[in-house]
């Protein structure tokens, strides 16, 4: 039983294709139809373990609606399974994501990208590909944008895609964000291909219908691959048609929670420390390890913890059980 109790509290890179290409509708997984195969394939895999009772669970917060990034080619998207549903805050507010992609001059769309409906189409043949250049690279100074209308994102409760579906008046948001890489690849006006490196929930749609403001010609977002979703990229994901294929490949691709979280300090506990943890004790820390740790007991995780100031000194404290 422990060792599948360990590869489900664990995280899965997965793979997400979605084909289409310019003018042609897309052809993805709808969120509900992509979360109906992965369940038949994590039930497939665990199927004598997730007899005993809601053993895995998959949070809101780590799927991607499919609907509205619309225009992703291949896509990063971090499944986390059993206890490690717990770290989801932690995974978005430690790390970045990087993305490629393409923009076109020339047209905007409601959801300023390319499976929206044109609103304008303006000459861009007075671009050149400096100016390209140096809007791209003025993405590094940027630490505000706008949230599209058609996005998740809310207001007084309601997402803002249902105003704008509604035909209802969508307020403008702007939220913080921070650009730590842009690179352009390519020059082939009207196409320009690009790499950010962002923090997360940075919308890139945003970026390019940006820069065709300022370049006076307008610009929508056209592709994009998200090629790294901290800590994971690309290289160690695996394919939903992959695992449909073949259940069993499931345990191969798991990675412990240790992974997910690369910066936390991960500290072995004895028999007595972790009992004062499971009942929401302190317990003393080091002055060498830092402010927060993965607390786990013969491997097994255990607790997020973060480092408090007690009238006994430093000790940790529980930020987060991880336990069943």
């Amino acid at each position: 039983m422990e060792n599948f109790l360990f590869a489900l509290n664990t995280v899965l890179p997965f793979l997400l294709y979605i084909a289409f290409g310019y003018g042609v509708r897309m052809s993805g997984l709808a969120d509900e139809d992509f979360m109906k195969r992965l369940n038949k394939v994590i039930f497939q895999a665990f199927f004598p373990i997730l007899m005993f009772n809601n053993l895995y669970s998959i949070p809101e917060g780590m799927t991607l609606n499919l609907r509205l990034v619309a225009v992703a080619i291949i896509s990063v998207l971090l499944v986390l399974l059993g206890q490690g549903t717990k770290i989801a805050s932690h995974l978005l507010a430690d790390g970045g994501k990087v993305y490629s992609g393409q923009l076109r001059l020339g047209l905007t769309t409601d959801t300023w990208d390319i499976q929206g409906e044109v609103l304008t189409e303006s000459p861009w043949q007075q671009v050149t590909e400096a100016d390209v250049r140096a809007e791209v690279a003025h993405w590094l100074t940027l630490h505000e944008q706008e949230v599209p209308a058609y996005s998740a994102a809310k207001h007084e409760g309601q997402s803002l895609y249902k105003l704008a579906r509604k035909g209802k008046e969508v307020p403008k948001k702007v939220k913080s964000m921070e650009i730590s890489q842009a690179d352009v690849l390519e020059v082939e006006l009207p196409f320009v291909r690009f790499r950010v490196a962002c923090s997360s929930g940075t919308y890139i749609r945003s970026l390019a219908h940006s820069l065709g403001i300022r370049l006076g010609c307008g610009a929508m977002l056209t592709e994009l691959t998200r090629e790294y979703s901290h800590p994971f990229g690309l290289e160690v994901a695996c394919g939903l048609d992959e695992l449909s294929a073949d259940p069993g490949l499931l345990v191969k691709h798991l990675r412990p929670l240790a992974e997910a979280l690369p910066h936390w300090p991960v500290l072995e506990l004895d028999e007595a420390a972790e009992a004062r943890i499971r009942n929401g004790m302190a317990i003393p820390c080091r002055d060498d390890v830092g402010d927060k740790a993965l607390l786990q007991r013969q491997g097994m995780p255990l607790a997020l913890a973060r480092r408090s100031e007690t009238p006994q000194g430093p000790c940790w404290t529980v930020l987060r059980g991880l336990w069943n």
